[in-house]
């Protein structure tokens, strides 16, 4: 086995002092944040038997493996039920098709490689098909708008061929709010922010500008400076999101769902340390006092939709106690060494180690890549119990057997 390390970068939220809501916006906005990877090529899938039928819900998947294009044409089959998936990707017109290889890892996480041409292989990245209980036979679809949406057909192992649509998922947020001075978080329910784009914000003023409307202000990652927004009451806690010109004309862009059904929101001030993946801040709604305010981006990736962690969990619901992973597995002659609170995560064999990033993680599923020099292999883990599981691209899934807390340092035998 060739010597490696994990230097993972969870997603947490961080214990950073909240924000007065009756402060204005900074004078100056945050630092361009990176926008996040795996975001933009997430989508909403839906499927009917015909096209005068009802459109079914799928949940979220994931296509495409690179940051900023998304997938304008899919040829994807599988002759295995779904074990493997061959075909081709195309992510701009001058480029052309490549070929694409998924491996599943589990349930319907894939890892992915693409070539041109003759060259070999090169993985990519990581991609969420098919549901809890189907997998894809089949599924060609293209789009007429760069990615956003993407339609054809699509055929499950069991099934016969249907039409397919994908749109691009918004940003839904696990939002938790609590008193100040209390310890539970109280659970309140599951928002949708950002922009058409599906960028997440990283800063963001919102208050009450008459009747039941909003407004402010907004930073999304990869950009500097904010957005003037107005948030225009559709009916409960749904809103249509529209973006205010300098010269004083409005475009209608994304719907948000924020607020509470029997509270109208007075002001939201909330602001993110991490791209977008977590907000804090403080929210008061009318008639009521100022509360902590707490949201963490749904990923959707391991069950069939983006799906909200169970109310009354408290801080337990929307980001697990990762200080609970620090300590050392073993396989063979090879450790793992989980620590600072689960922030970096180490594989050492006879001294030597290779160095990987996490790119996304939910409940105990990790993703990321290992990185040798300019190349980029996936891999996906998994902890259950004692036992931590790695699996490489193409690869068998390795475990590696938790040690007590006083272990030695070295590897088992």
């Amino acid at each position: 086995m060739h010597p490696f390390a994990i230097l993972a970068v969870f997603a947490v939220v961080l214990a950073a002092p909240v924000a007065d809501t009756s402060a204005p916006v900074a004078d100056t906005p945050a630092p361009a944040a990176e926008a996040p990877t795996p975001v933009a090529a997430r989508y909403d899938v839906y499927v009917r038997p015909s096209v005068d039928a009802t459109w079914d819900e799928q949940g979220t998947w994931v296509f495409g493996g690179r940051a900023d294009e998304r997938p304008i044409e899919l040829r994807l089959g599988s002759g295995n039920r779904g074990l493997d998936v061959v075909g081709q990707v195309k992510y701009r017109q001058k480029e052309g098709m490549l070929g694409l290889k998924l491996r599943r890892t589990d349930g319907r996480l894939y890892t992915s490689a693409t070539k041109a041409g003759n060259a070999d292989h090169v993985g990519e990245s990581h991609w969420v098909i098919g549901t809890d209980d189907q997998s894809v036979k089949q599924l060609i679809a293209t789009s007429k708008d760069g990615g956003r949406t993407l339609t054809g057909k699509i055929t499950y192992a069991d099934g016969e061929p249907m039409e397919f649509q994908a749109v691009v998922a918004p940003l839904r947020y696990h939002v938790q709010t609590r008193s100040r001075g209390e310890a539970q978080w109280q659970d309140a329910g599951t928002w949708v922010m950002g922009n058409a784009a599906a960028e997440r914000p990283i800063m963001l003023h919102i208050i009450a500008r008459g009747g039941n409307n909003l407004g402010g202000a907004v930073q999304y990652a990869g950009h500097v400076g904010f957005q003037p927004t107005l948030l225009d009451l559709i009916d409960g806690h749904r809103y249509q999101a529209r973006l205010h010109g300098e010269d004083g004309a409005s475009t209608d862009d994304a719907q948000w769902v924020i607020g509470n059904d029997d509270k109208p929101l007075l002001q939201l001030y909330a602001k993110s340390t991490d791209g977008g993946q977590t907000l804090t801040g403080n929210i008061s709604y009318r008639n009521a006092g100022s509360r902590e305010f707490k949201a963490t981006l749904l990923d959707g990736l391991t069950s069939g939709a983006a799906t909200q962690p169970a109310a009354g969990d408290g801080e337990q619901a929307a980001t697990p106690a990762r200080s609970a992973w620090d300590g050392g597995y073993v396989h063979d002659q090879t450790r793992i060494e989980i620590s600072d609170n689960a922030s970096k995560l180490t594989l050492t064999t006879h001294g030597e180690a290779v160095e990987a990033e996490i790119t996304s993680i939910s409940g105990d599923t990790f993703t990321g890549d290992f990185l040798t020099g300019d190349d980029k292999t996936p891999f996906t883990g998994r902890r259950t119990g004692d036992t931590l599981s790695l699996t490489v691209l193409n690869g068998d899934a390795i475990e590696y057997k938790a040690v007590p807390a006083d272990g030695e340092s070295n590897t088992g035998d």
